[in-house]
């Protein structure tokens, strides 16, 4: 057992042997994924993950949402748990880590404490989030808001897909659906290790970045659809790109919302863009 004060390490290999396995699962381009929520890939990855919660020795908790709760119990059962956890869906184009690391950070967690046979006070759950990245059901981070209060279960089971598939459908389809009441649990704490596929760290030589504020963008909302050309409208923060006109794309725009304080500055900036296409 680990002595009290020790700087204690996961294992690291094991860690990313499970990213790189789960990362087989909805294979997408430029080596990151395309595992969106409610779909076959998607499924498939929650049992993968189920499976590996139960060989740590975990019992699954699955809300009327789809979200999953990998619980390891602790000394006092009175205590309320600590929590832990992101997404397993991704992006169309997504990489493999967004929410990924952080679902499967905290089941490291658990295995390690495993192996080094640590009892906590706490109860320690990790949670897989239905429905995070928001795009195949819009908005993003549904099933977590509906847990919230943010959202009514009735009209997240009611938003729809481009193919006009209900989300409620969907997850009932793919099995996933639990009995367990949405939002019931009640939590001493929440941790989530995140990271975001950008350039922007890279492209400062910084290993990490630490999130100090919010940003919230209010403004009106447009519902449009338009084709306009790229060449000096779009612009790329990544430095092998910035700049470089665009020639022979149109983008079609739905629900753009654009901040006031960038409508007042004059500059063009698309705040959202859903489908962009070749012609």
């Amino acid at each position: 057992m680990a002595a009290i004060g020790e700087n204690l390490k996961i294992n690291s290999e094991r860690l990313w042997d499970s990213l790189m396995e789960m990362a087989k699962i909805g294979p997408g381009v430029a080596g990151g994924n395309n595992r969106q929520t409610l779909t076959d890939e998607d499924s498939e990855g929650r049992q993968l993950f189920l499976d590996w919660c139960k060989v740590a020795g975990c019992t699954m908790g699955l809300d009327q949402m789809g979200n999953m709760f990998a619980r390891r119990e602790g000394t006092d059962p009175e205590a309320l748990p600590v929590y832990v956890g992101s997404h397993l869906d991704t992006q169309p184009t997504g990489g493999k880590y967004d929410g990924v690391l952080g679902v499967l950070g905290g089941l490291e967690i658990l295995r390690t404490m495993n192996d080094l046979d640590i009892k906590t006070k706490h109860p320690i759950v990790v949670v897989n989030w239905t429905n995070e990245e928001g795009t195949r059901f819009a908005p993003a981070m549904l099933s977590s808001g509906v847990f919230a209060g943010v959202h009514t279960q009735d009209w997240a089971y009611d938003r729809v897909d481009a193919e006009g598939k209900a989300f409620g459908d969907e997850l009932q389809r793919i099995g996933w659906r639990g009995d367990e009441d949405v939002g019931a649990r009640k939590m001493h704490a929440f941790f989530e290790l995140h990271i975001e596929q950008g350039p922007i760290l890279e492209a400062e030589n910084k290993q990490i970045g630490i999130v100090t504020h919010g940003r919230v963008c209010p403004g009106p909302k447009w519902r449009l659809q338009a084709k306009m050309p790229i060449q000096d409208q779009l612009r790329c923060p990544c430095a092998k790109t910035q700049g470089s006109p665009w020639h022979g794309f149109w983008i079609e725009l739905r629900q753009l919302r654009c901040p006031t304080h960038l409508m007042r500055s004059g500059r063009r900036v698309i705040s959202m863009f859903t489908r962009i296409h070749a012609t």
